[in-house]
């Protein structure tokens, strides 16, 4: 029985160095890669190019606000990765969500009445688009 107790406490350390190391890669990686000497300047890079796809989801969100007004209205954004769009009455989100899948390979997120669109993951140029397919993909159901 001792032989067994032994083995069993063996176990149960091998178990417990095991799961609790689980993320020690990850976490190493990550802090390497704070540690790199290009980290900031990576980092400025990365919140420029959101910004400039921030920046034209607002103006592109705003100039065409009387064409999209039939469809949906955007919501206040209040980060530089997704927008929120509220459709208006008779629309449906799962409907849009579908149609924009299945005719034009874009995938957002809806919920209810609501559209969530990651502009972050969409390159500047191609957001005029974007919102051009999502407004025609709600009008359908007009």
């Amino acid at each position: 029985t001792q032989d067994i107790a032994v083995l069993e406490n063996t176990i149960i350390g091998a178990t417990r160095a095991n799961a609790s190391n689980g993320c020690r890669p990850s976490q190493e990686a990550i802090l390497r890669l704070l540690n790199h000497p290009n980290h900031e300047s990576d980092k400025a890079a990365a919140k420029q190019i959101l910004r400039k796809r921030f920046d034209t989801c607002q103006k592109i969100l705003t100039e065409n606000s009387k064409n999209y007004a039939n469809c949906f209205t955007p919501l206040p954004a209040n980060s530089g990765y997704f927008a929120c769009l509220k459709l208006n009455e008779n629309i449906d989100g799962e409907k849009v969500r579908q149609t924009l899948l299945t005719k034009y390979d874009i995938g957002i997120i809806a919920i209810d009445d609501w559209l969530r669109v990651a502009f972050s993951a969409v390159g500047k140029e191609k957001i005029p688009h974007l919102f051009s397919k999502i407004h025609e993909a709600c009008a359908e159901q007009l």
